[in-house]
Order: structure tokens, then sequence, then C-alpha cells
């Protein structure tokens, strides 16, 4: 990417995270060079935020994951049918499943409960609730997290790109934190 811009001062950073959590670290670049901060300065604004950043998410079906063949169609009518949420989360760059759990309900105090334990007691700077048409459950995790988090007064709530939904599927819902150093 830098290369398509020469003379001009580039650095590209792997932020190990996706959505809102590159979104994030722009945002926190941006600011600090508007503040004054030298390139490299803001640079480390931007990788600073890496270690703080948790991200937990929850799919409502498998049928798109067995769409796309990363799950067969028997593992994905199963879980269907036992109401199996899969549970994901951000480790190390990589999205991976975590656990599975059953039902809408137990999904949504479970994502909670891993923020939670993710913040170990640090207020909350930054907060996101990604979703793929999934408003009703964006709702009700954001009260769940102000019920148990110092969280920030603003919480940005936006859809999840085609290119993650195709995969997810309607009723997909993430939560992205990045806690006080």
């Amino acid at each position: 990417a830098a290369e398509e811009f020469p003379g001009k001062l580039i650095t590209v950073i792997d932020s190990e995270f996706l959505t809102m959590g590159q979104a994030f670290m722009a945002i926190t670049a941006a600011q600090a060079l508007e503040a004054g901060a030298s390139h490299q300065e803001a640079v480390d604004a931007a990788n600073s935020l890496i270690n703080r950043m948790h991200l937990y998410g929850s799919l409502s079906t498998l049928k798109y994951l067995a769409l796309g063949g990363r799950v067969s169609n028997l593992a994905a009518s199963m879980a269907n049918m036992l109401n199996i949420r899969p549970i994901l989360a951000m480790i190390n760059g990589k999205l991976d499943l975590l656990e599975k759990v059953r039902t809408r309900k137990v999904a949504l105090e479970r994502l909670v409960e891993l923020i939670v334990k993710a913040a170990d007691g640090k207020p909350i700077e930054r907060a996101a609730l990604v979703h793929v048409l999934n408003l009703e459950e964006v709702e009700i995790v954001e009260k769940m997290l102000r019920d148990k988090l110092a969280m920030p007064d603003e919480i940005v709530v936006t859809d999840f790109g085609p290119g993650l939904s195709v995969h997810t599927g309607v009723g997909t819902l993430g939560v992205l934190v990045i806690t006080k150093q």
C-alpha cells in the first residue's frame, strides 16, 4: 500500500483485528496527528490499542459457514436443530471459535461475561457493537454491558461489512472494547 504513494511517509500496521478494531486504530492515529504527534508517535498510539482490544462475537446460525464450506452441512443442521450459537473471539490476530452455547439468551450473557472478564476491572475507553441486521440484540447487550462495566457515553453501533456478513449471516453480533491503560 505504501508503494502506491511515492514520497509519502506511510507505515503499514498489522492491526490483528477486523472491523471496528481497525477503525479505532486509524481514528487513534489520526487524532494523535491532529494533536501534533509525530508520525512515529501516531503509529505507536495506534499500536498501543492492540493489547487493549477485546473482540467477541456470536452467530445465530451456522448456515452461512456451511454455504462457504467452513463447516459441513450436517454440522450446521445439527447445530441449528439444537439451537447452538457459536462464540467467536479474536485470538492472536485470528477470528476463532472459542466455544459453543445453547440459546440466544445464553449467547448474549456469555458475550458480556467474556468482555467483563477481558476488561479485568479496567474502565472501557472505546466500544463498538457490530451486527448483521440485529439491532434488537445490540440494544440488549448494550444495556447489559452498561450495567456491568464503566462504559463510555458513546458506543459505536455499526453493521458488519458485506465481506464478513456473507460468511456469518443475519443475527451476527460482535462486541469490541478497548480498555483504558
